[in-house]
């Protein structure tokens, strides 16, 4: 199961509710690994760790990734909760919107009002309408 936070400046946040809500499983923070050995390790992780939680730092892997490691990386998606941020929703293959289960968008206050936000850190199929308040 994914969980993908768009917006970067929500990193150090994402990362430590990411971490706090797995906190049962085993931690495997792979911020630090460049996107050329990414899926090597993801495929060792599958092969050695039996119950894990892993967390891939920031990722755009619809331009990162080439697609045969886009679809190598779904195993684990499928074993396991893995979290990233990345900065353009778009970038986010739609091939894996079956294996998302939160994506958190930070609601974002503007001084010209609220923008409309998909539901705001909560699962993707609980809140599948568009949030908007008009009391901003």
């Amino acid at each position: 199961m994914i969980w993908a936070c768009v917006g970067i400046s929500q990193y150090a946040r994402f990362r430590m509710l990411f971490r706090e809500t797995h906190a049962d499983r085993e931690w495997i923070d792979l911020s630090d690994i460049g996107t050329y050995s990414l899926v090597d390790h993801c495929d060792a992780i599958l092969a050695h760790h039996a119950k894990p939680c892993v967390f891939l730092g920031f990722l755009e892997p619809g331009w990162m990734m080439e697609h045969v490691d886009q679809t190598r990386l779904r195993e684990l998606f499928r074993k396991c909760p893995v979290g990233f941020v990345c900065h353009f929703e778009d970038s986010i293959p739609f091939s894996w919107k079956n294996e998302t289960d939160v994506l958190y968008i930070p609601d974002t206050h503007t001084k010209h009002g609220y923008p409309y936000i998909v539901y705001d850190g909560g699962a993707v199929h609980d809140k599948p309408e568009v949030q908007h308040d008009e009391t901003g």
